[in-house]
């Protein structure tokens, strides 16, 4: 293994390239330092390294980060997205995010089920007013619609799930929950499976079986970019906010890097 390693770096060679570096702290009413969320940026052709008291995060993008004055331009106002992918940020389980796509995707259907419900019963009462009013006979009443429910037929005990609600009923059945099947059409019935749902998908190594047995194939789970990606987003967007407004600082740091561009041709 460790022959292995030599090898690997065995052709590397030195070659200097310019780098530029700006510490960032906030400062008290009365001018002096405040080092709370200190942190330093360092750029390099193509990479950008943050590092501090917010930990440190890496950036690359070698074209687009070629120069500093292109990095800035670049990196000014860029989607929160986009930078991690550029990033040395990993995306990790969100099992909160994955609950509320779960039960996203279980109220689609079932809300269109409720609508059709709601329809049928005004639909019903406005006939049902008509016709009495018409012969005065309550005898003569058009039939009611059916209500929701999950029934069992036969004597092989098959479940008859309403049209819309067969997710839900899989997440009842998944989960254990106890009570009647029919508590999916409640608030109450449904808040209880939805915290038996997360009981079950707390680990991520157990979301995509959970998920295919509830008839959600090919969902493995929710991953989202951990809190302290915002804090890194949003220092380097100060940070270009401040070389921005900083034209000095930036005409001093194009002189700088083409002066560095020129040693290092020359060193080569």
């Amino acid at each position: 293994m460790r022959q292995d390693i030599e090898n690997r770096f065995a052709n590397h060679r030195l070659r200097n390239q310019p780098a530029l570096s700006w510490h960032l702290n906030a400062v008290y009413a009365d001018g002096s330092n405040c080092y709370n969320d200190y942190y330093c940026i360092t750029w390099s052709p193509g990479l950008l390294v943050l590092s501090g008291d917010i930990d440190m995060f890496c950036v690359t993008h070698y074209s687009a980060m070629s120069s500093i004055e292109k990095s800035i331009q670049w990196l000014s106002g860029i989607s929160f997205d986009y930078l991690m992918s550029k990033s040395t940020a990993k995306q990790v389980y969100d099992a909160e995010a994955t609950l509320k796509e779960i039960i996203r995707t279980a109220n689609e259907d079932a809300i269109d089920s409720r609508k059709r419900e709601r329809i049928d019963q005004q639909s019903y009462r406005r006939r049902a007013k008509w016709q009495t009013a018409l012969s005065g006979d309550d005898d003569l009443l058009p039939e009611k619609p059916p209500t929701l429910t999950v029934k069992t037929r036969n004597r092989l005990g098959r479940v008859i799930v309403p049209d819309g609600w067969e997710i839900w009923y899989k997440l009842f059945e998944h989960t254990f929950c106890r009570g009647d099947a029919d508590s999916i059409f409640t608030k109450q019935g449904r808040d209880q499976i939805a915290y038996e749902v997360m009981c079950e998908i707390e680990d991520a190594s157990k979301v995509a079986e959970f998920c295919s047995a509830v008839g959600l194939d090919d969902f493995y789970g929710c991953y989202t970019y951990p809190p302290e990606c915002n804090v890194w987003y949003d220092a380097i967007q100060k940070w270009v906010e401040l070389v921005k407004a900083d034209q000095a600082s930036i005409n001093y740091f194009q002189i700088t890097s083409e002066v560095q561009n020129n040693q290092t041709i020359s060193a080569e």
